[in-house]
């Protein structure tokens, strides 16, 4: 979360165009605004302390020393070996374990890592169906694949309740 929080802070400092060397003072100043708690003071005590003079790269490093801790990268790390399909969440719940579980991990799995585990562990008739006839493999992007995937689960369902009301009512007994 503090890398989604840090990669949003520098589009919205880029929008509004305080980008350079020039404005390390504002974009400190612009973390300390969205920052609660434990994390606010732990920034009052350590970074806006006087005679404190950090680059803002210098917090952020500060900031996930401090704040993402090893056990709980380790956590995450093991989180995402475990990982597991299940057919009440279908793709999209796999998807968003995968992706969520990485955003708290110690390191950025690549790209190739993530579609090769969606592929093995997605239903194999549809991991079959995505290979085969959809032609995608683990050089396509994890959301391509997961795209793809809702596209066959939703198929499915949608074919299974078609079959279900085409099935004739069950005799009932008088």
């Amino acid at each position: 979360y503090l890398e989604k929080f840090i990669l949003d802070m520098m589009r919205c400092l880029f929008l509004q165009r305080v980008t350079g060397r020039d404005s390390n003072k504002e974009h400190i100043n612009f973390i300390s605004t969205h920052l609660k708690g434990k994390a606010l003071d732990w920034f009052n005590d350590e970074i806006e302390r006087p005679g404190t003079n950090l680059w803002v790269e210098e917090v952020v490093v500060l900031m996930m020393n401090r704040f993402i801790s090893v056990s709980s990268a380790f956590r995450a790390d093991t989180e995402f070996h475990s990982i597991a399909y299940r057919s009440d969440d279908g793709p999209y719940g796999l998807y968003r374990d995968i992706t969520t579980c990485v955003m708290k991990m110690s390191y950025n799995p690549h790209e190739r890592e993530l579609s090769r585990k969606f592929l093995s562990l997605i239903p194999f008739s549809m991991s079959q169906d995505l290979v085969t006839n959809k032609g995608l493999n683990d050089t396509c992007s994890l959301k391509e694949l997961y795209e793809a995937a809702e596209r066959y689960h939703e198929d499915l369902l949608f074919t299974r309740t078609i079959r279900a009301a085409e099935r004739p009512p069950a005799p009932t007994r008088e």
